[in-house]
């Protein structure tokens, strides 16, 4: 393929496609191996090709010649644009506000190592956190001193406004941080961020809001200068289908000189801040040397991502798996622990599917069942995302649930698939014994 600006899309195909299976895997710009249908988009997806093979020629291009003036050129020619084509699909006015980090995780570390906080001081945050953005807190807190406080939703959530009150209503004039995420990975539950933003900044706008965007870029259409948040991260590896270990942070102008930077090195273009910090997110950039190639290709996949149809368009495709989903496994008497209402046309669940089997066995057999047919999914042990079936067993102890996440590169009949390995394994225990031998 001679790049992603001439891809070869076959006919017809794009993420509204029903039959992506039968085309091929959208027209074959997934490796994805013939044996093999991923639907764990909540952690991983595959790389779509053309970018895989622009990393590649810039990696190519970087052996070829290891010159610094090299590498400023394809960081001033690359990494700069894409860098300005994120800004534009995250709706960021000014790219200045958006850095290049390694993951969520990362990002996430930024803001929590980064704030100035101390003895009376309240952090806000929600249970359904991701670990890098709960418990990491937890850690922060034993050297410094703050109080952590938690948001528990409703069992049932049925509206927006659910989730808002319960935010607010654990707001004190000590509050100086609330983080949430703005997509479940463990319930699906779709926080209505841009409503609660400005709830919270309404109580106080001095209150720092960080969003944990893991989930959400590529997989939501996400617009974070009406979304309101002081900060946003993701990584590049889940729905967005990019290159691995890259990521974002974004930060508002207001905030980024009062957050100190995690780590300082060298930045992209291998300077390093003798004087002074940059005042913007770029000085979360100065992170050392690292390979600028993934970095570069992330433009290329914004660009192939918007062939694809958008940002709202691959949102719509989403949630229409995500309803397909529920309701087959509704067919087969498998109820769902994802949100079902919807709200305006939308529905809180989206993306993430969590399905009670009942039984931590049962989930465990139907993970294992799944996998052996070669379809890739999680279970969610307590709050723990688990994928490896050998180091990561369920716990009777803890609610246990299976979790499929499907993609644009998904059917209805992969679906159709896996829920029918799922109904298999509900008919007896001998099922599950079976799956059991036959992954050992």
């Amino acid at each position: 393929m001679g790049g992603v600006a001439v891809l070869p899309l076959a006919s017809g195909i794009s993420a509204e496609s029903d039959s992506a299976k039968e085309a091929g895997r959208l027209g074959g710009i997934f490796a994805v191996a013939d044996n093999v249908t991923p639907m764990n988009a909540a952690n991983l997806t595959p790389l779509l090709l053309p970018v895989a093979e622009k990393v590649t020629e810039y990696a190519q291009q970087l052996n070829s010649d290891v010159s610094f003036i090299n590498r400023r050129n394809i960081v001033t020619k690359k990494v700069d644009e894409a860098r300005e084509k994120v800004a534009a699909m995250l709706g960021i006015d000014d790219s200045e506000d958006l850095a290049f980090v390694r993951n969520t995780s990362e990002a996430n570390s930024v803001i929590n190592n980064g704030l100035v906080l101390g003895q009376g001081d309240e952090v806000l945050l929600w249970n359904q956190n991701h670990p890098t953005n709960f418990h990491s807190w937890s850690y922060r807190q034993k050297r410094h001193g703050f109080t952590l406080r938690e948001v528990l939703l409703p069992a049932e959530i049925t509206s927006s406004q659910q989730i808002i009150d319960a935010f607010v209503s654990r707001l004190t004039p000590k509050t100086r941080v609330v983080t949430f995420t703005e997509l479940s990975n463990i319930s699906g539950l779709r926080i209505p961020a841009k409503a609660l933003c400005s709830a919270i900044h309404a109580y106080n706008p001095d209150i720092f809001v960080h969003v944990d965007g893991a989930q959400s870029w590529g997989c939501l259409d996400v617009n974070l200068s009406d979304m309101g948040c002081d900060s946003f991260s993701s990584s590049g590896h889940k729905w967005f289908m990019g290159p691995r270990g890259t990521g974002i942070l974004y930060v508002n102008k207001k905030w980024a000189s009062r957050i100190w930077p995690n780590t300082l090195g060298y930045d992209f273009l291998m300077e390093y801040p003798l004087e002074e910090l940059p005042e913007t997110a770029k000085r979360f950039e100065c992170i050392g040397q690292r390979d600028v190639a993934p970095y570069a290709a992330i433009g290329d996949c914004v660009d192939l991502y918007n062939q694809l149809g958008g940002s709202q368009k691959i949102e719509q495709r989403i949630q229409s798996l995500t309803q397909y989903a529920i309701q087959a496994l509704d067919e087969v008497g498998v109820s769902v622990k994802t949100p079902t209402a919807t709200e305006n046309g939308r529905s809180l669940g989206h993306g993430v599917v969590i399905a009670d089997l009942q039984s931590s066995l049962s989930v465990y057999g139907a993970f294992l069942a799944l996998h052996n047919e070669g379809i890739a999914s999680a279970f969610v042990s307590g709050v723990q995302v688990c994928c490896d079936p050998q180091s990561q067993v369920p716990s009777e102890d803890l609610p246990t649930y299976l979790r499929l996440s499907p993609h644009i590169y998904n059917s209805e009949s992969d679906i159709d698939r896996a829920v029918a390995t799922i109904k298999r394994i509900q008919t007896s225990k001998f099922e599950i014994v079976k799956e059991v031998v036959r992954f050992l």
